[in-house]
């Protein structure tokens, strides 16, 4: 808001706008707090009330009275010549019903409050302040346009000479008709609504481009194929924000429609002409047919530029984006060049990511075609890697040693003959330390495998995953037991002969190597690893006598660690004795208490019960104000009560998970534990959505449900002290559960504040650290990670800023488990 501050008239104007919305909602609260009041068309129908007093057509004395308003604004809006001139009928028909359905009041309200706004204020600014509730307040409205950003970078690399020829589709996402300025020749069209607040927006800036931007979907009506141009530029619907609170539903482009825009995009450009637009990242990531496009335009050498942009800029974009430039005839025959922006990002004063444009505008001109920032890429390399556009393998740095295709021969293993049951070895069987790196088949369970097919593995190997984050690699010595692995388990047989089996599996855990796994995954939402890609991967190979001695070094080092944890276990033992005591004191001091509190929340329970008419006028105040009925806070009363009592009985030594049993807790009891988290006196809203399945009570994990309610309360009261300052409308935390594959996930997200720039997952469950010195101890984040990987998830994620929605999403994989 720095900008307004420095604009008083500006400032004030914005001001007295923000008293418009807060009567069309009839709410007290602030900007921040329309989202939740704002109806489908208030928000335009104010911006289109304000577009008439300012051209003259609405004013204090168009109206004799206040009576039948709607009916009289409506009359104007058809009947008055200036009205009609300016083209207001066909903006109000793209919209309507946008009058308030309270309307006489509200309207009354309404232009008693516009009329006191000075009319040369609003001609001088109204441009500046319908921008600033577009792009800085867009969360609010259901206008789905890019951050400015985007939209001034796309504008600044069109590099195109005057009355060049434009088309601009889908012009309702990207509003690039002003950034394309008055001297060219632009076509524009968007869909009716859209248009709509666009028209307003035009006519603001008073832009001449008005005459040519026609209502329409441009996937129906695409100009014919004599119609040829130097640009087409755009951004498609790739990725909408649902607005629940607006009811707003938009169609959301999949990859056969990106696809045939860009067919029909390339079959639209003159000889010398290009087409720029936005496009999902995951589009040029995937290995599928969707794909086949791409080798077409890498074919023809039609796919000049790729830009990567960063994580989470967009208000009304979940994914990571791209800007694709296309040309008819090609500066640099046979090449592509990758530009990777992805930390060309600022945090703003609300710690949203903001594109650094000015900065990227630069590093676009750059006449250094290969740095840390641009590769420049042959089409025959592109070729050779199956037309694969995922731009991390062309950043990969130089790596001398060998690939894992030279020391690593696939073992399948026969699927044909299985028994009725046997060890099955899934991703979470497999080690992920660099000390402990042998399978543990005594931890293995026996599973059913009900005519399911699996590989059957009776030879020493290596075995890696393929899905999620990390390769965990473990080594199989036990030839005489086999064992069964899943698809997303592979199985080699590693070549002693140039490489020891230890060394290799510490070594597939550096740095070096996990940076080349990342750039060979595919997929978003779950990442996965071909085998052909893993073979790609180079490991850097000493002698194997150097290889050997290595991993003799490193067993001794864990050797000499373990007997000084022995040691220091011994030390403490002395201590625990007296902690015991004292602890036992401390439970029988507070026994008393808290049999106080059950009893008495029992008795007014027990009360309560059965007197519903005699409680209703008290229920009913108490709701008011608290927003829930007596009842459920005795219960929640009740359920903390015990869950402390039950943590208190095995205290003595602290949180210590062994003391925890782990048991067998099914969907339904998940669910049931979702129910219970109380969302009572946090700073937001709590959504919870619990999972659903065809077999709600044989499918479920192994855990404990106190250390499962302790991790999701830890990450609650995170929340609370660190995304939300203060209470307000819209904050928001939602808890989800979904299945995925063999693993239950478990989502908390928030809408809250970021953590700082820099933080991670390794910083966020050190012990004693945290993201706020002022406001916690740092042990939430290190009890959570044990509890989690407890559970049997050490590869749970962390995930900042990727979700414009939620720029923070704790996400745990528990591996799913049938009841016996």
């Amino acid at each position: 808001m720095k900008e307004i501050e420095e604009n008083d008239k500006a400032y004030q104007l914005t001001r007295q706008i923000v008293d418009l919305f807060k009567i069309a909602t009839s709410s007290d609260n602030d900007i921040d707090l329309f989202m939740d009041h704002l109806d489908l068309n208030s928000h335009f129908f104010i911006f289109f009330i304000l577009s008439l007093y300012r051209d003259d057509i609405l004013s204090e004395t168009t109206f004799e009275d206040y009576e039948n308003l709607d009916k009289k604004l409506r009359a104007l809006i058809y009947e008055s010549d200036l009205s009609i001139k300016l083209g207001y009928p066909r903006i109000f028909d793209a919209r309507n019903p946008i009058i308030p359905p309270t309307a006489s009041e509200i309207l009354k309200n309404l232009f008693e409050a516009t009329f006191k706004i000075d009319k040369d204020v609003l001609k001088e600014n109204f441009a500046y302040c319908i921008d600033l509730f577009l792009f800085e307040f867009g969360v609010l409205i259901d206008e789905p346009f890019q951050p400015k950003e985007i939209t001034k970078l796309i504008g600044a690399i069109v590099d195109l000479p005057e009355n060049a020829k434009v088309y601009n589709p889908y012009a309702e996402n990207g509003s690039y008709i002003l950034e394309l300025g008055e001297n060219r020749d632009v076509y524009a069209q968007a869909k009716s609504s859209s248009w709509a607040f666009e028209m307003l927006r035009l006519m603001a800036h008073q832009s001449q481009q008005i005459k040519n931007f026609v209502a329409g979907d441009s996937s129906l009506n695409w100009p014919g194929i004599e119609n040829k141009f130097d640009l087409i530029i755009s951004t498609p619907p790739i990725s909408y924000k649902p607005i629940k609170h607006l009811g707003l539903v938009l169609e959301k482009f999949n990859n056969n429609d990106i696809n045939e825009f860009l067919k029909k995009g390339i079959n639209s450009l003159n000889k010398n002409g290009k087409l720029i637009s936005l496009i999902p990242l995951s589009y040029f990531t995937k290995i599928s047919k969707d794909l086949n496009i791409v080798k077409e335009f890498i074919d023809k050498d039609f796919i000049d530029t790729i830009i990567v942009l960063p994580t989470g800029l967009a208000i009304n974009q979940g994914n990571q984006t791209a800007v694709l430039i296309l040309k008819a005839n090609k500066t640099q025959p046979g090449k592509l060049r990758f530009i990777n922006a992805e930390n060309n990002f600022e945090l703003n004063d609300r710690m949203e990511n903001v594109l650094n444009y000015k900065q990227l505008i630069s590093v676009y001109h750059d006449p250094n075609q290969d740095s840390k920032l641009i590769k420049v890429v042959e089409n025959q390399d592109i070729v050779r890697l199956n037309y694969n556009l995922n731009y991390k393998r062309y950043f990969l740095n130089k790596i001398e040693g060998i690939k894992l295709k030279n020391i690593l021969i696939q073992h399948k293993g026969p699927t044909e003959i299985l028994p009725k049951e046997g060890k099955l070895i899934r991703i979470r069987d497999l080690s992920n330390s660099e000390e402990n790196y042998y399978l543990d088949i005594s931890k293995v369970k026996e599973s059913n495998f009900q005519g399911r097919k699996f590989r059957t593995i009776n030879k020493p190997c290596l075995l890696v995953a393929t899905r999620w984050k990390s390769l965990k690699p473990t080594l199989y010595y036990h030839s005489n037991l086999p064992i069964f692995i899943t698809n997303d388990v592979l199985s080699f047989k590693i070549d002693t002969n140039l490489v020891d089996p230890r060394f290799l599996v510490t070594e597939l855990q550096k740095d070096y190597v996990k940076e080349q796994l990342d750039a060979y995954r595919i997929g978003v939402s779950t990442a996965m690893l071909r085998k052909d890609d893993l073979l790609q991967v180079i490991v850097k190979l000493p002698s194997l006598e150097q290889q050997k001695a290595k991993v003799e070094s490193l067993e001794e080092v864990s050797e000499k660690i373990k007997k000084l944890e022995k040691e220091r276990n011994a030390l403490a033992h002395g201590q625990s004795d007296n902690h015991f005591n004292e602890m036992a004191s401390l439970k029988h001091t507070l026994g008393r208490p808290r049999q106080n509190i059950l009893d008495w929340t029992d008795n007014l329970l027990d009360f309560f019960q059965g007197k519903e008419d005699l409680i209703r006028s008290l229920n009913k105040s108490f709701s008011d104000f608290y927003s829930t009925d007596i009842l459920s806070v005795l219960k929640e009363i009740k359920n903390d009560v015990n869950f402390m009592t039950e943590v208190l009985e095995m205290g003595e030594n602290g949180l210590s998970l062994k003391d925890y049993e782990k048991t067998f807790l099914s969907f339904d009891d998940l669910n049931s534990l979702l129910s219970d988290i109380s969302g009572n006196n946090f700073n937001f809203k709590l959504e919870k959505v619990p999972i659903y399945d065809s077999d709600m009570e044989a499918k479920g994990i192994e855990a404990n449900s106190t250390l499962l309610k302790a991790l999701i309360d830890n990450l609650l009261t995170n929340a609370n002290k660190h995304g939300f300052g203060k209470s307000e409308n819209g904050n928001e935390v939602t808890i989800q559960l979904n299945e995925m594959d063999d693993s239950l996930i478990l989502e908390v997200k928030n809408n809250g504040k970021p953590f700082p720039k820099g933080f991670t997952k390794e910083k966020f469950i050190t012990k004693f650290s945290t993201s706020d010195k002022s406001t916690g101890s740092g042990i939430g984040g290190f009890d959570i990670n044990r509890i989690a990987v407890y559970f049997g998830d050490s590869d749970w994620d962390l995930i900042l800023n990727a979700s414009p929605i939620y720029p923070v999403i704790f996400k745990f994989h528990f591996p799913i488990n049938f009841i016996n």
